[in-house]
């Protein structure tokens, strides 16, 4: 779902007055609550670890930061259009 989201955001162009093109990238930052960890400030501060973790390692892409001692996950998606 996230990729989707990502692509969509990608794919699309706005058209300026001028009569030029603006395209978007996006980072998402990913964290989640458990029924082991229902803290909202450290689940704010875990996804933004992760948007700013996803912001440094490229465009249209996607990090997590998970509770406890699970890996971590990333994703992007490439856009080519022919």
């Amino acid at each position: 779902m996230v990729d989707r989201l990502l692509w969509n955001y990608a794919a699309a162009e706005v058209a300026t007055d001028d009569g030029g093109f603006v395209k978007f990238t996006v980072s998402i930052g990913i964290a989640s609550m458990s029924a082991d960890n229902q803290d909202l400030d450290a689940t704010i501060q875990s996804a933004d670890k992760a948007l700013y973790k996803a912001k440094t390692t490229g465009r249209n892409r996607w990090c997590d930061e998970p509770p406890g001692n699970l890996e971590a996950k990333s994703g992007s998606v490439e856009l080519s259009l022919v």
